[in-house]
């Protein structure tokens, strides 16, 4: 034999362009069993006579045990009988194998003619070996191939070395036919009814139909009670004025002035002492003789002044009619929308058949399980009796079953298509009608909008009428007001408060008038007192010095010793004239203090007294012209408050009226809104979600027709992988008869 080039395993993969672990998953011990199968190929087609190299012998000692054989192609049997001679032995059935023990029988197999024969697996020597007459049997021999390190077979003719590799790739076209019939099996199996069929079957949604809204009734609220304007009456009295107080002066009592102090003269004698010159006395200056009591003036003030009343007769009142008008009925206070709210009446549910795609599907799966060609196992080709042409009819068959499902799935899909162009066409019909709906309901609304604002415009027209008497109204009590105010401030002026300060004034000016005249008699008083004292001083002063000149002349020395005597008498005058003015001067000024003091009490109770007086007349003045301010005020206030309420209320009629049914229109157009909006939004997105689940089944059918298509491929790969096993096999056939027709 002659060693080929490359191993088995590089020439293989060289053929079929693949790589270990490619695509077809070839592995080392997948390319051994390719070899092995090539080889028994190869040796399953030549004959005994072509197989005497590949044999293998198995020895039989002492027993009637066999010896196992696994295959059929038996090259010879011997046994050594009891002269040592290796004898041949022939093949007889085993149903015969009694009759070969049976000596005298004609088949009977002694140890010069030994026989054997197959059964159970076994081959059977007889007669039976023993340890000195053994038996041997050569059967053809299976070699294991290590396909990548083997590159010839032990005992295979060199001309059959190119089967080896043929019968290999004949291998490896029935691994692909197989795996590709795995792989569609798989896909088969995720299409049927516990894959995408469920899945699809399961998914499909049911639609509910939202209920409904209850849409709300929007009724006008009515506004009955219009205001009226209805004014009470003020007094047509005027206040009179009352004046209550009257004022008595206190009277002025003048303090009497006390006694005069009488002057006592120092004694003259004791000054000068004795003088032997007797003829010489001191002249005696007299007795002081003050002025008379004082006569003091009277004090006579003028009585408070009397007023006239305040006249307002002339000031006559404004009058106060108004006129105030109804806005008339007012408009129909319901609003209805005739139109119906639209209802959803596109289909909401998908019914789904079946019938024909689980049959179809049943049909190809039971066929694909049932064929035995759905294995990977390459072996399965091999060791069953079915022919690539009874696998290629089967895998037709499945075919033909596959495309009545994908039919199925299609004709599905359409209707699946329908049901969701009729749900778009519904929901387009129901939102389409929700819009002509909101449109009805929106010009209600706006014609209830014009009917409220247009009556409110009626009132505010009426309101507008009256506020124009009213400001005239207002005008009038103004200019009223005014003149009385005119009036009363022309009587206090001119009436009350100048008379007042005129006799305030008088009063003062008297009084005034009393003190001066009253210090002036005091101050004359004090001053011819103080004159007296004066005199009296000099005349006292003069008759001692001319005692002392008369003494100085004639007694010099006397005058030295007694110098001081005269002074001191001189002083004792000073001091007593001193001491007598002074206290002439303190009875007096005692008596102006007392005086003086009596007319301050006197100016102090009768200035309160005038005060108060003139408080109280003013205050009732005051009180008098508040009260007439308060009867204007009275027309003032309660007019206007009585106008300002009617005001308000009718302000308030209008606004309530047109606020209410505003805010009620409103209110009932966005919760009709609201309602319409939210049912046609959970409309739409329930059928948004019934749409996305059709989708999403939609999405199974689908991927079972991808399933299906990729199944199909698969199917084709495994019928072409089965034509090319079928033409290297006829090719691989027809090299083998060529060989055995050689010998």
């Amino acid at each position: 034999m002659a060693a080929a080039i490359q191993t088995y395993e590089l020439q293989l993969l060289s053929l079929v362009g693949e790589a270990l672990a490619g695509d077809l998953n070839l592995a080392t011990a997948d390319l051994d069993d390719a070899a092995s199968y090539a080889v028994r190929n190869i040796v399953s087609g030549l004959p005994l006579r072509l197989l005497e190299h590949m044999g293998a012998t198995n020895a039989l000692t002492a027993g009637t045990g066999g010896v196992a054989i696994t295959t059929n192609k038996i090259l010879g049997v011997t046994r050594v009988d009891a002269n040592g001679i290796i004898r041949p032995a022939r093949k007889v059935p085993y149903v015969l194998e009694e009759r070969l023990e049976d000596t005298s029988d004609l088949l009977y197999a002694p140890p010069t003619d030994p026989a054997w024969y197959p059964k159970d697996g076994k081959v059977y020597v007889k007669p039976d070996p023993t340890t000195a007459q053994t038996a041997a049997v050569s059967a053809v021999s299976y070699p294991t191939i290590d396909a990548s390190v083997d590159s010839t077979v032990a005992g295979l003719p060199d001309e059959l070395e190119p089967l080896v590799v043929l019968g290999m790739l004949i291998w490896v076209k029935l691994r692909e036919m197989g795996l590709s019939r795995r792989n569609s099996q798989t896909e088969l199996e995720a299409i049927t009814s516990s894959g995408y069929l469920a899945a699809f079957e399961g998914a499909l949604p049911v639609f509910v139909v939202p209920a409904e809204p209850d849409l709300p009734t929007l009724i006008l609220v009515p506004m009955n009670q219009i205001p009226t304007l209805s004014l009470s009456s003020a007094t047509d009295s005027w206040p009179t004025l009352t004046l209550s107080p009257s004022i008595v002066l206190p009277s002025l009592t003048l303090p009497t002035m006390g006694d005069l102090p009488a002057y006592v003269s120092p004694d003259i004698g004791t000054a000068v002492g004795t003088l032997s010159i007797t003829s010489k006395t001191i002249t005696d200056p007299g007795t002081l003789t003050l002025p008379n009591d004082i006569v003091l003036p009277a004090l006579s003030l003028t009585t408070a002044p009397t007023f006239t009343d305040l006249d307002l007769s002339g000031v006559s009142v404004p009058s106060a009619v108004f006129s105030y008008e109804s806005a008339g009925v007012e408009p129909d206070d319901t609003i209805t929308v005739t139109a119906p709210l639209p209802a959803y009446d596109g289909p909401t549910a998908f019914t789904y058949d079946t019938t024909h795609t689980a049959d179809a599907l049943t049909q190809a799966q039971e066929m694909m399980d049932d064929s035995g060609i759905g294995s990977s196992d390459v072996e399965a080709y091999i060791d069953t009796s079915k022919h690539l042409d009874q696998a290629r009819v089967g895998i037709d068959a499945i075919g033909m079953e596959l495309r009545r499902a994908q039919t199925s799935i299609q004709d599905q899909q359409v209707q699946l298509q329908d049901v969701v162009e009729k749900i778009r066409e519904a929901l387009g019909k129901f939102n389409g009608g929700i819009a002509v709906y909101q449109a009805a309901l929106a010009k209600e609304e706006a014609e209830a909008r014009v009917d409220v604002q247009a009556y409110t415009a009626k009132m505010q027209d009426n309101r507008n009428n009256l506020e124009e008497q009213i400001g005239q109204y207002r005008g009038d009590v103004d200019k009223y007001q005014a003149r009385v105010n005119a009036v009363v401030t022309e009587w206090v002026s001119e009436e009350v408060q100048f008379k007042l300060q005129k006799w305030q004034s008088q009063v003062q000016s008297e009084i005034g008038e009393f003190r001066e005249r009253f210090n002036s008699v005091v101050n004359k008083y004090q001053a011819e007192s103080n004159a007296k004292i004066n005199e009296h001083r000099a005349k006292v002063e003069r008759v001692i010095r001319e005692f002392e000149v008369e003494m100085r002349a004639d007694v010099s020395e006397w005058t030295e010793q007694k110098k001081a005597d005269l002074q001191k008498l001189s002083a004792d005058i000073q001091g007593a004239l001193g001491k007598h003015q002074n206290s002439v001067n303190a009875v007096i000024n005692q008596f102006r203090e007392l005086s003086t003091s009596v007319v301050n009490e006197f100016q102090a109770k009768a200035t309160p007294q005038i005060q108060q007086y003139i408080a109280i007349t003013g205050a009732e003045v005051a009180e008098h012209r508040s009260k007439v301010e308060a009867y204007l005020n009275e027309l003032r206030t309660l007019r206007d408050s009585e106008i300002g309420e009617f005001q308000q209320k009718s302000a308030a009629y209008t606004n309530e009226y047109q606020a209410k049914n505003t805010a009620l229109i409103s209110e009932k157009q966005t919760e009709s809104r609201a309602l319409i909006d939210k049912y046609a939004a959970l409309l739409n997105a329930d059928v948004q979600k019934f749409n996305g689940k059709l989708a999403k089944a939609r999405s199974y059918l689908e991927e079972a027709q991808i399933r299906l298509a990729t199944m199909q491929s698969f199917d084709q790969k495994s019928i072409a992988a089965m034509n090319e096993a079928k033409a290297l096999q006829a090719e691989f056939d027809k090299k083998l008869e060529g060989y055995i027709k050689q010998f």
